[in-house]
């Protein structure tokens, strides 16, 4: 009985881990296909912190680099 119940702990790591993968597609699949930046250094700045912090990066461009590249395009 105990193979068909799944530990609530387990689930939520799942959850957890799917929803932050999901997190970095959107904001770098956002990123890639943004093309109002005024440089490129920027845009590769922003890759590089979504790539090697995995869950505070995303997060950030989303709140953060949207908000200063409409600021930017303006």
């Amino acid at each position: 009985m105990e193979l068909i119940t799944m530990d609530i702990g387990l689930l939520i790591w799942t959850l957890l881990s799917l929803s932050s993968f999901v997190l970095f597609l959107i904001a770098l699949i956002g990123l890639l296909r943004n093309r109002h930046w005024p440089d490129t250094t920027t845009k590769l700045m922003w890759a590089i912190i979504i790539i090697f912090v995995p869950t505070i990066g995303p997060v950030l461009y989303l709140i953060i680099g949207k908000k200063q590249n409409r600021v930017s395009t303006q």
